[in-house]
């Protein structure tokens, strides 16, 4: 079974596009926003590696090594609360 083309692919694209921007205009608080415009950027980076950068026949490694910057960079932000939040 083939997958969706890549017209397909570019029209969810293209709809992720409008939501962030949506989003982003909309009435949210900041921290709301950037969480819902972060998740959508972060489905975005998943149909692009997965149907342009064609990952999907990769091994599990490949992800794993994808995954590794992604989890530094939340220990770091986590590390970065106390400071950020309770030093005023």
């Amino acid at each position: 079974m083939a997958g969706p083309s890549h017209t397909t692919i570019w029209v969810w694209l293209m709809g992720l596009l409008a939501a962030g921007l949506a989003v982003a205009a909309g009435p949210f608080g900041r921290a709301v926003a950037i969480a819902l415009i972060v998740s959508v950027a972060v489905v975005k980076a998943v149909l692009v590696a997965r149907h342009y950068m064609h990952l999907k026949g990769e091994p599990p490694i490949i992800y794993v090594v994808a995954a590794a910057p992604v989890l530094l960079l939340l220990v770091l932000l986590g590390a970065l609360v106390p400071d950020l939040v309770w030093s005023r």
